[in-house]
């Protein structure tokens, strides 16, 4: 799917960069899965769009209750704390944001907070699993009560809502 969306947001501008936070745990059987996902942006030419971040978002986690399958941590390290390196490094606001990881509300809320003064006026963001866990729609509910946002739609499994402008001093609160 890395790929897929990097070859969209390419079309639509050719010099755009998909940034991408993974830890490159052994997911529903496969392992390493980052060294796939490398093989497929360079069969595509897609390396130069894309930035891949092994590492977690906001601290490491240790997998989830109802995961097909838990992380295996025993594989190697990976950053902690992506999101706030990004911040620190003063990246360029981000227009579209796909968010798919952690099911947990509080930690799903926390992402949030930590990814809005990363997002610019009027960004997309995208939930994944809507549908299939409950802390996803929670939170993805929490996010279309704000008057401020834009439900652009859903399908099941992912919500999209556009963020409207002065919604940097919003936040997701349990």
């Amino acid at each position: 799917s890395l790929c897929y969306l990097t070859a969209l947001v390419r079309d639509q501008h050719r010099r755009s960069v998909v940034v991408s936070v993974d830890p490159n745990t052994t997911h529903r059987g496969v392992s390493s899965p980052q060294s796939h996902v490398l093989a497929l942006l360079d069969h595509y030419g897609l390396l130069s769009n894309s930035l891949i971040i092994p590492g977690y978002t906001l601290e490491q986690t240790f997998g989830e209750l109802g995961a097909p399958d838990q992380s295996d941590l025993s594989e190697g390290l990976a950053c902690a704390e992506a999101l706030a390196s990004l911040a620190a490094l003063r990246a360029a606001p981000f227009d579209v944001v796909l968010i798919d990881g952690n099911h947990d509300a509080a930690y799903l809320r926390r992402e949030l907070a930590a990814l809005r003064p990363l997002m610019s006026d009027g960004a997309v963001l995208v939930f994944d699993d809507i549908a299939e866990w409950d802390g996803v729609r929670e939170v993805f509910q929490r996010v279309l009560e704000d008057e401020r946002c834009a439900d652009l739609g859903q399908d099941g499994r992912l919500g999209i809502v556009a963020l409207g402008a002065g919604t940097e001093e919003r936040t997701v609160t349990g």
